[in-house]
């Protein structure tokens, strides 16, 4: 290491709570911290051999430690894998079949991964082989985040499509080929069992479902039932014997006409009438009785004008409604000569 590296890594040693962190947070044993750091340094160190380093080196030193973790604990499932119990040796020391079927799986996963898009290619590989975030993803390809899951989703499901088309059912592979090659045997998360995984199922391709003939049968005897049952509901409802609702009396109010004490028709005692829940059909209609000479002439205009008058009597505006009584004829002229609190002046 020359000058000017050593140089360099007294730069990235100033983050060395971040990386220390980053390891803790992926559950790192303490005596094995200080050997990862050294790695973290050393893969930060040649990526930015020919580059300027910039206040962005945190973030790296960040995502170089969760590559650094991420294969730390990947050689740890491998060597746990390795090493099967002694009983297992007696029974059963290897699987063919499985190991027949991690094969075929991989040699599938590396042909499909070859059709698929290369910025998926490599968003997958940073997201599933990397332990990345999409955020992280995103700021290191240089595009947004909804981009980088786009590119995830999409690429997922055109890997999930190609298998069930080649007919591997049963089994979810994400693109770890490279990595898996590397160490000889799929790898396994932390933490897991030395048993066997469950063999993988080799089907023939999925068909595409096809409605059989006379499909269309069924919805419509559903509906057809539906609109006959309503149907006989309703008609039941409407012909029942006992009504289903009885409207209360309703009470109106009418003007006594004719009565010597009431004033012109008009205003006077309100009687209340109420009506029966049941009217028998009405007869013949009478002729009107006579009109006698005192009782008022009630007409359109006279009952407008006689409106006017109370009204401007009320407003204590005796000019308007004296000019008004001029313009009454007949029984209403008599009748507001003798009410009001403005008299006619001669």
């Amino acid at each position: 290491m020359d000058a000017h590296d050593r140089d360099r890594l007294a730069i990235l040693t100033t983050h060395q709570g971040a990386i220390d962190a980053q390891l803790r947070k992926k559950n790192i044993p303490a005596n094995d911290v200080p050997d990862l750091r050294q790695e973290v340094y050393r893969r930060a160190l040649k990526y930015l051999s020919k580059r300027e380093i910039t206040d962005a080196v945190k973030g790296l030193l960040v995502r170089t430690a969760e590559s650094v973790a991420a294969d730390y604990w990947n050689e740890r499932g491998i060597e746990r894998r390795a090493a099967p119990k002694l009983a297992e040796d007696d029974v059963a020391p290897s699987n063919p079949e499985h190991e027949y079927n991690e094969r075929e799986i991989r040699k599938h996963l590396t042909e499909i991964l070859e059709l698929c898009e290369p910025r998926g290619r490599a968003v997958l590989w940073a997201r599933f082989a990397q332990n990345m975030t999409l955020d992280q993803i995103a700021k290191t390809m240089g595009v947004p985040k909804s981009t980088a899951h786009d590119l995830t989703e999409r690429t997922l499901a055109e890997l999930a499509e190609e298998f069930r088309r080649r007919g591997i059912t049963r089994r979810m592979i994400l693109p770890l080929v490279e990595r898996t090659g590397e160490h000889g045997g799929p790898a396994s998360p932390p933490g897991g069992t030395d048993k066997g995984e469950a063999p993988v199922s080799f089907a023939a391709p999925v068909a595409p479902s096809v409605r059989p003939p006379g499909g269309w049968s069924r919805p419509v005897l559903y509906v057809t039932s539906g609109a006959a049952l309503g149907g006989l509901i309703v008609y039941l409802l409407m012909h029942s014997a006992a009504p289903l609702a009885r409207l209360s009396p309703v009470i109106v109010t009418v003007a006594a006409a004719g009565q010597p004490s009431v004033q012109g028709g008009i205003l006077g005692v309100d009687r209340p009438l109420v009506c029966p829940e049941v009217v028998a059909a009405p007869g013949p209609a009478s002729p009107p009785p006579p009109v006698s000479p005192g009782q008022p002439e009630i007409n359109a205009k006279n009952r407008h004008v006689a409106r006017a008058i109370m009204a401007a009597e009320e407003r204590g505006d005796c000019e308007t409604a004296n000019k008004l009584r001029r313009e009454l004829t007949g029984a209403f002229a008599a009748t507001f000569e003798l009410r009001g609190a403005c008299k006619l002046t001669p």
